[in-house]
């Protein structure tokens, strides 16, 4: 199969004894970049927002991440769910409620996929300050200007963070 590019969002909400949101998304970034199919191309900054939907719970963190990647969409789908969300104890108990660890496919290549298990572009990323904030960051000719969108989410509370990935994403480049 041909190598296709795709963006992933990644957030995190629930802070342990062994782990902050932080290091769950430096460990869903590393696990993606672990995958013999996967190349992780870059990532954006950490952003910090209010929760969207069940509002009871803390912060999230949450960044979007450009991999390139010969898996098909759903292979990478099984991945995403069955290897780096539940490597990081990730537990479906509430909608939209607390996780460790989240990860969405937002795009796969121009493909356009509509099945009962996965829709891409992904369905809600337009309605999501969160996720277009950071795509814009990385890969600004997918986003048009943000008054043309209309958020569920205040775009004035996605708060930039200086937190990035760049030591993760540069460790795996020379892997091959």
């Amino acid at each position: 199969m041909a190598t296709v590019s795709s963006y992933l969002s990644i957030g995190s909400n629930i802070e342990t004894a062994s782990s902050s949101r932080f290091n769950y998304l430096q460990a869903g970034i590393r696990q993606l970049a672990q995958h013999e199919a996967i190349t992780v191309e870059s990532a954006s900054h950490v952003y910090e927002t209010a929760p969207v939907g069940y509002e009871n719970q803390e912060h999230f963190l949450n960044a979007v991440v450009k991999i390139s990647t010969t898996l098909d969409p759903n292979e990478l789908l099984r991945v995403c769910l069955d290897v780096v969300e539940k490597r990081s104890g990730r537990k479906r108990n509430i909608q939209d409620g607390p996780r460790t660890l989240d990860v969405d496919i937002l795009t796969y290549g121009d493909q356009i996929l509509s099945s009962d298990t996965l829709i891409i572009p992904h369905p809600k990323m337009n309605e999501r300050a969160f996720v277009i904030v950071p795509l814009a960051e990385i890969a600004p000719d997918l986003v048009k200007d943000f008054s043309s969108y209309d958020f569920v989410d205040s775009i004035d509370g996605v708060k930039k963070l200086e937190k990035n990935f760049y030591d993760i994403i540069d460790s795996y480049k020379d892997r091959f």
